[in-house]
């Protein structure tokens, strides 16, 4: 799981590769996100926006959904609770 831009674009996203994958593939609706962080169980990711936000989607794509932290800083300290919130 990470953040890059692909060959001829101006806009980063998200993307996932399997270990016994060739290749990556894009996260839908992961545009302009960076910092990834995959939950415990491995179905949804939680990445910062550019305004400093953490937006929280599915990993395979789908609808993001915006949620507030419970404290202020950095995405790298950002953890997964158990029972499926961020702190």
């Amino acid at each position: 799981l990470y953040a890059a831009l692909a060959p001829g674009e101006r806009t980063s996203r998200l993307y996932r590769q399997r270990l016994d994958a060739d290749s990556a593939i894009a996260i839908p609706n992961s545009e302009n996100l960076i910092q990834p962080r995959l939950s415990p169980d491995g179905q949804w990711v939680a990445a910062a926006t550019a305004a400093g936000g953490v937006v929280i989607l599915p990993a395979r794509g789908g609808t993001t959904d915006l949620r507030p932290l419970r404290r202020q800083g950095a995405l790298h300290f950002v953890a997964w609770h158990p029972d499926g919130s961020l702190y």
